[in-house]
């Protein structure tokens, strides 16, 4: 008995030690493709970066998706894949691809997807946390009568009165959860999870994760939200 338990336990630490070493591999090699030389702005640049843009679909689950390197990594939300190691993927041109959930973490509502591809049009993410009063742009799309709807919708940064958290006042479209928000530069700043409607302001609120929350989920690392 003490040899199945000593076997099954040295099996579960490789393949522990396995994942964990992958992922530094992982955020390395899209911070090594997602660097680009090509300077885009918002609004003139749409189309380019609508390209950027994908729909992820669960069964009957659907949401937006960003690809942030041209090898086919792509963040959405994590309540789109569920607990799914699969979901489809179809991108601008009409491709319709297989993506391999990597990780997820429903706290922040973020989830690591891998599709096949290479030179896919991709966006960097944004080197700084998003300032209080910068102008963001939250975009996703939608699918309807069997077409792609991209909707980009203007905002500015509040402020941040929870770390890890980015806070717009952009009244964004449901299903635009898992696209990301974006600079005038076409930069990722955060990805888009919810939104709040106050009867009292008569005001919508979107939140989602901030770049500095994508970056460590990237790495690895657990992101948190704190006061």
């Amino acid at each position: 008995m003490r040899r199945k338990l000593h076997w099954f336990f040295n099996v579960f630490l490789s393949l522990f030690l396995s994942v964990a070493a992958g992922i530094p591999a992982i955020a390395a090699e899209i911070q090594a493709t997602s660097t680009s030389d090509q300077t885009l702005h918002l609004p003139e640049d749409t189309e380019q970066i609508l390209d950027s843009l994908v729909l992820v679909q669960n069964g009957d689950e659907l949401g937006s998706g960003v690809l942030i390197s041209p090898n086919g990594y792509l963040l959405t939300a994590a309540h789109v894949v569920k607990d799914e190691e699969r979901v489809a993927v179809h991108l601008r041109s009409g491709q319709n691809l297989d993506g391999k959930v990597l990780r997820r973490d429903a706290l922040l509502d973020l989830a690591l997807v891998k599709i096949p591809g290479r030179g896919l049009r991709s966006l960097p993410l944004q080197e700084a946390e998003p300032e209080e009063g910068q102008m963001v742009y939250g975009v996703g799309l939608l699918l309807e009568e069997q077409r792609l709807t991209y909707y980009i919708t203007p905002g500015k940064a509040l402020a941040q009165p929870v770390r890890g958290l980015l806070r717009c006042d952009a009244d964004l479209p449901v299903g635009n959860s898992g696209g990301p928000f974006l600079n005038e530069r076409g930069e990722v700043v955060g990805l888009i999870a919810w939104k709040v409607y106050s009867k009292k302001d008569q005001a919508t609120t979107s939140y989602g994760a901030d770049v500095a929350s994508l970056r460590k989920f990237l790495r690895g690392g657990a992101p948190r939200i704190s006061g």
